[in-house]
C-alpha cells in the first residue's frame, strides 16, 4: 500500500459530514492526522497516524530509504504508552527499524510489513516491538520473511517468557502458542522445519510442546509435497476476486499434487485522486483541498494550513483615542495598539517583587502578591493593547495593595534609673525590651517607680518627644516605636533643653547636692538645634537663676531662641470626604547640610486621628534606589512623629548631616480611625533624594 494512499483513505468518512454541516465544520473535522519525524541526525524516518482508523504508518520521504533511530529503552520509545494505535504499517521504502522504535504500544494487534524488513536480522531489531503485548497478527509477503527475524520480533513483542498466548495471522492462517513459557530448548532444526512448513504450507502448527511438534512434523513428512524439511507444492493460480479502490481482491492457489489450496489478497487499487482547491487559506483559517477519485468518484478533503500570522500593511491613527490601528492585507483584521506608558506598572510590579513576605501578615501579603504577579515580569510591548487609563488602574491596584499591607512593627521599651516598666501586648506582659506586633495592635505600657522615685513620663527615646505622663499608657501600634520611661527621685532636679517646637533636645538630671557643685550651665549646653525658617539659634538664660532653681530641687527648661528668616510658602491641600489630606515637600539647606521635609496637611474637623508623622528610609547609594521602592510604615524606617495637630497645617522634620553618598526616601502619613473604627493610614507623595537632590 502506498504512502499517499494511506494518507487519503482516512478522509473518506468526511464527505457526508461536509455536505450537511457546511464549511465551518471542515477546519475541526479535518484535523485527524498526526505527522512527525523520527531522527537522531543520522537515521531518519517519517510517521503518520490516522487517528480515525488508529493506524500508524512508518515511511520514507519518497526519495530515500527510511531508517529509524535506536532508542535507549522500551520506556523511551517514541510511541511508548500510546493506546490510540491498533495497527502498524511499515511501508516498502523502510529499510531499518531500530531498537525500541515501536515499543510498549499495548493496543497494537496487527503488524503489516510491506518491505523486506523481516528478511534480515540487520533490518528489524528483535527489540523493536518490546512490550507490544497485544500483537496477534503479522502480515507480509512470504518472500520477505526470515524465520530467525520473524521469531525474534514476535518473542520480543509479546515477551514469550511471561507465558503470553501468541496468535499470528499470515495469509489468513495462524501460528498458535500453547504455553511456550520462554522455552528456548527447542532445537533449531525442528523450529525451522515447523516455521518453514508454516510459511510454505500455511497450516497451523504448535510451538512450545516439543513432542507434539515432532509428531505433527512426522505427519507432514507423509505428505507427497513435503521433502527436505519443506513443502514443495506445484501451485497454479487464478484471480478469483478483482480488487476495487477500497476492497482487496483475491488470488487462489491450488496444488496439482496434493490439492492443497490457499489464497492471497490482491491489494486494493486505492483511489486515483485529482486535487482541486475548494477554499483558500487565510491568516488563521484553514483552507480546503478536495480530492476526487477518477475510478469511483469518491471524494476526500484535506486542510490547507493557515498562514499563522497577519500581514499588516496599512496603518491608521485615531487622534482622539491616541491609538494606532493596523489593517491586515489578507483578512482585513484590525489591530489596535495604544501609545501608552507602562513604566509605572513595571516599577510597581518590581516594588512588589522585592517585598519580603515575613514582614507582613500572610493574608495581606497574599492579596498584594496576587495583584502584582499578574504583571511581573513585564517586557517591552506588553499591555500596548490597553489604553493608558487601564494601565493606570493596574498601577493603582498594586500600589493600593502595597499600602494596605499589614506590617509587623517593632516596639522597644527602656527606662531610666529610679523605676522599671512593662509592656502588655495581646494579653502577654513582659519587662522592658524589644517586642514585635502587627500594625494597629493595642499596646499597654506600665511604669513602676521605685520607692522614693517619681514617674516623669513616657518619651520617644530617639527624638525625646513627650508622649504621656500616665503611668498606665495605652496606644495602638502605628509605626516602629522606641519608648523611654523616665523617673526621678524627690531630691533630683532636671535641666531640659527644649527646641522651638517643644521637643526636648536633651536633658541633665542631677541631685540637689550635685547641682550645688555646678558653677556654670555653659558646660552642659548642647548644640542649638536647627529650626526650619529660622537662623542665629542660641540658648538664652540666666546662669544664676537657672542654678538657683536647680539647687532648690526645681526642674528648669531652657528654650532655644532664633531669628526668623523668609522661607518658601507651600500650598495646603484640602481634605475631602472627611479624610485627611497631606502633601510632602523637600528643601536642602546646603549651608547647614540639613534636609528639610515639610508636610502640609489638612485634618478635617471630627477626624479621629491617632498619629501624624514623616517616615524616612535611607541606605548607601550603591545599594539603594529609592525610586524602586514604595515607602510605607512597614519598611523598618525611622519615624518622626508630631506631638499635636498644628493649627497652620505645617509639619517639619529636619534631617541633619545628609550625605551625597546616601540615598533617601521620605513620605508623610496620618493614621486615623475610619467610620467603622478600623485604623487606617493615608500617605503623602514620596520624596526620593539622590545626591541631595529630589528626583521624585
Amino acid at each position: 500500500m502506498k504512502k499517499t494512499l494511506s494518507l487519503l483513505l482516512a478522509f473518506l468518512m468526511l464527505l457526508s459530514a461536509v455536505c450537511s454541516v457546511g464549511l465551518s465544520a471542515f477546519a475541526e473535522e479535518l484535523r485527524y492526522f498526526e505527522r512527525g519525524v523520527l531522527t537522531d541526525g543520522t537515521n531518519t524516518a517519517y510517521y503518520i497516524i490516522d487517528k480515525d482508523n488508529k493506524v500508524l504508518y512508518i515511511t520514507g520521504d519518497g526519495n530515500n530509504l527510511a531508517y529509524t533511530p535506536d532508542y535507549p529503552s522500551a520506556a523511551e520509545g517514541p510511541f511508548a504508552g500510546r493506546t490510540d494505535v491498533t495497527r502498524i504499517v511499515i511501508e516498502e521504502d523502510v529499510a531499518k527499524i531500530g531498537d525500541y522504535a515501536l515499543s510498549n504500544m499495548t493496543k497494537v494487534d496487527t503488524l503489516e510489513v510491506q518491505s523486506n524488513l523481516l528478511s534480515s536480522s540487520s533490518s528489524m531489531s528483535s527489540k523493536a516491538m518490546i512490550g507490544c503485548t497485544g500483537l496477534r497478527h503479522i502480515q507480509g509477503d512470504s518472500a520477505l520473511l526470515s524465520t530467525d527475524v520473524f521469531l525474534e520480533v514476535v518473542k520480543g513483542a509479546l515477551n514469550v517468557a511471561s507465558g503470553n498466548w501468541l496468535s499470528l495471522i499470515k495469509n489468513g492462517f495462524s501460528i498458535i502458542s500453547t504455553g511456550v513459557n520462554g522455552d528456548d530448548t527447542l532445537d533449531n532444526e525442528t523450529v525451522h522445519c515447523m516455521v518453514d512448513d508454516y510459511i510454505n504450507n500455511g497450516e497451523k502448527i504448535f510451538l512450545g510442546d516439543l513432542e507434539q511438534a515432532k509428531t505433527e512434523y512426522n505427519e507432514r513428512l507423509a505428505n507427497p509435497c513435503y521433502s527436505n524439511n519443506a513443502f514443495h507444492h506445484d501451485y497454479s493460480s487464478s484471480v478469483t476476486m478483482q480488487p476495487t479502490c477500497t476492497a482487496d481482491g483475491e488470488t487462489t492457489y491450488v496444488c496439482s499434487v496434493c490439492e492443497n489450496i490457499y489464497t492471497e489478497p490482491i491489494d486494493a487499487l486505492g483511489h486515483d485522486y485529482v486535487a482541486s482547491v475548494l477554499y483558500q487559506p487565510s491568516c488563521f483559517t484553514e483552507g480546503i483541498t478536495k480530492y476526487s477519485c477518477t475510478r469511483c468518484n469518491k471524494a476526500s478533503y484535506e486542510a490547507i494550513d493557515a498562514y499563522g500570522h497577519h500581514t499588516y500593511d496599512t496603518l491608521s491613527y485615531d487622534a482622539q483615542a491616541d491609538a494606532y490601528t493596523e489593517i491586515c492585507a489578507v483578512c482585513n483584521d484590525r489591530n489596535t495598539q495604544f501609545d501608552n506608558d507602562i513604566s509605572a506598572l513595571v516599577a510597581a510590579a518590581d516594588m512588589a517583587e522585592n517585598i519580603e513576605a515575613a514582614d507582613y501578615t500572610s493574608d495581606s501579603y497574599q492579596l498584594m502578591d496576587s495583584a502584582a504577579q499578574r504583571y511581573y515580569p513585564l517586557e517591552e510591548g506588553d499591555y500596548l493593547q490597553y489604553p493608558q487609563d487601564k494601565v493606570d488602574e493596574r498601577v493603582a491596584e498594586i500600589l493600593t495593595a502595597i499600602d494596605e499591607l499589614v506590617p509587623y512593627l517593632n516596639l522597644s521599651l527602656s527606662y531610666s534609673p529610679g523605676g522599671s516598666a512593662t509592656v502588655t501586648i495581646d494579653g502577654e506582659t513582659t519587662l522592658a525590651g524589644k517586642r514585635q506586633t502587627v500594625f494597629g495592635t493595642e499596646v499597654t505600657l506600665q511604669a513602676m517607680p521605685a520607692n522614693g522615685s517619681t514617674f516623669l513620663g513616657w518619651y520617644e527615646k530617639t527624638t525625646k518627644r513627650y508622649l504621656s505622663d500616665e503611668e498606665t499608657y495605652t496606644f495602638p501600634m502605628t509605626s516602629n516605636t522606641d519608648v523611654l520611661a523616665r523617673f526621678t527621685t524627690a531630691a533630683d532636679a532636671t535641666l531640659s533643653f527644649v527646641c522651638l517646637d517643644g521637643q526636648i533636645k536633651s536633658y541633665v538630671n542631677k541631685t540637689v547636692e550635685e547641682w550645688n557643685d555646678v558653677t556654670s550651665v555653659a558646660a552642659l549646653l548642647p548644640e542649638v538645634p536647627y529650626s526650619y525658617g529660622h537662623t542665629n539659634g542660641r540658648w538664652e538664660y540666666s546662669n544664676a537663676a537657672v542654678l538657683s532653681a536647680l539647687r532648690n530641687g526645681e526642674d528648669v527648661s531652657i528654650i532655644a531662641v532664633y531669628d526668623e528668616k523668609e522661607t518658601q510658602t507651600y500650598p495646603k491641600p484640602v481634605a475631602s470626604d472627611g479624610l485627611p489630606s497631606v502633601t510632602l515637600y523637600y528643601e536642602y539647606d546646603g549651608d547647614a547640610n540639613v534636609g528639610n521635609f515639610i508636610m502640609m496637611g489638612d485634618i478635617p474637623q471630627g477626624c479621629d486621628y491617632e498619629e501624624i508623622g514623616i517616615a524616612f528610609y535611607y541606605k548607601k547609594a550603591a545599594s539603594f534606589n529609592p525610586s524602586s521602592m514604595r515607602l510605607t510604615l512597614n519598611n523598618k524606617m525611622v519615624t518622626s512623629r508630631f506631638d499635636m495637630l498644628y493649627d497652620d497645617g505645617q509639619y517639619v522634620v529636619n534631617f541633619k548631616r545628609m550625605s551625597a553618598a546616601t540615598n533617601y526616601a521620605a513620605r508623610g502619613y496620618v493614621s486615623y480611625y475610619d467610620e467603622n473604627g478600623d485604623l487606617k493610614v493615608v500617605y503623602t507623595n514620596q520624596i526620593n533624594v539622590v545626591n541631595l537632590q529630589n528626583i521624585s
